[in-house]
Formats: structure tokens, C-alpha cells, sequence
């Protein structure tokens, strides 16, 4: 991962919508354990906490840094956090 603030928060955004995608439905199609889900799971909030390492949160709304610090963005199955890194990155770039 390089740390390119805008290919970070890209990646962070995919990575976020395929978890809530899981989250919603396909933890369900997958047949996949409850373990196997939670460890899905660890493994999306490790990518995370390694994503926000890497950028600059100076302007991160502060509901949506407190999700992706607390699990909650990973265990999100609405796409309510992708969609408010979306609209993040949209701020962004319109400075």
C-alpha cells in the first residue's frame, strides 16, 4: 500500500462496500461459519486501522472515524459507512 491519501481512501472505500455487501446478505450465500465470519471480519477492521494509519485524518468526519476505529464499519450491512467515506472523499476533492 502506498500512501497516497486519495489511494488509500479509494481502496478504504472498496474495501468498506464489499464488507457491507458480506454484512448484508452474503455472509448468508456464502455459507460461511459464524467463525469464518467473524474472522472475515478481524481481518476487514485490520485493513482498516492499517488504511487510517497511512492517511491524513485531519478532516475525517468524526462519526465516521469513531466506526472505522470502533468495528462498526466492519460489521456494517447497510453501506452507511461506505457512503459517508464516499461523501468524504467527494469533500475532498472538491477543495
Amino acid at each position: 500500500m502506498d500512501d497516497q491519501p486519495n489511494d488509500n481512501l479509494a481502496e478504504l472505500i472498496y474495501l468498506l462496500g464489499g464488507a457491507a455487501m458480506y454484512n448484508d446478505k452474503g455472509y448468508m450465500w456464502t455459507g460461511d461459519t459464524p467463525e469464518k465470519s467473524e474472522a472475515l471480519r478481524e481481518g476487514w477492521q485490520k485493513h482498516i486501522d492499517d488504511y487510517l494509519s497511512h492517511m491524513d485524518l485531519s478532516t475525517i468526519p468524526a462519526e465516521l472515524e469513531a466506526a472505522l476505529r470502533d468495528g462498526r464499519a466492519a460489521r456494517d450491512g447497510g453501506g452507511t459507512y461506505c457512503d459517508m467515506a464516499k461523501q468524504w472523499k467527494r469533500n475532498l476533492e472538491q477543495r
